[in-house]
């Protein structure tokens, strides 16, 4: 049987899904070892961590990064929901721009609703 907090959790990733700079869940589904599975976009680079190791970014990229990320950060509050474990293993890296040339970092940001 799902409890209440997987309930919680199902109704949070939908108020979250679609907002441009949070990864989209598309489909939850229930198992008979009460769990709840969820179906999420594809993170095709990792995640912040690893990119910090292998590369040395200047200020400016820096910014195109964490705007996304403050922006996420502000939509969650305004669904009154507190982000409790914000750190580099939870900004995820869909894509990144050769060299980082005239292009953003599209990076988008997800939690696990555990920390929340």
């Amino acid at each position: 049987m799902i409890t209440d907090i997987g309930k919680y959790e199902t109704f949070f990733y939908r108020e979250l899904n679609g907002y441009d700079h949070i990864t989209r869940t598309f489909s939850s589904i229930g198992n008979d070892l009460s769990q709840i599975i969820y179906v999420q976009e594809c993170v095709q680079q990792n995640d912040l961590s690893e990119l910090w190791f292998d590369t040395l970014l200047s200020q400016i990229v820096l910014i195109k990064i964490f705007l996304p990320i403050a922006d996420a950060m502000s939509f969650i509050a305004s669904k009154s929901i507190v982000h409790g474990d914000l750190g580099c293993r939870n900004g995820l890296v869909f894509s990144m721009p050769s060299m980082f040339e005239n292009s953003p970092i599209i990076s988008k940001r997800h939690c696990a609703l555990e920390i929340l």
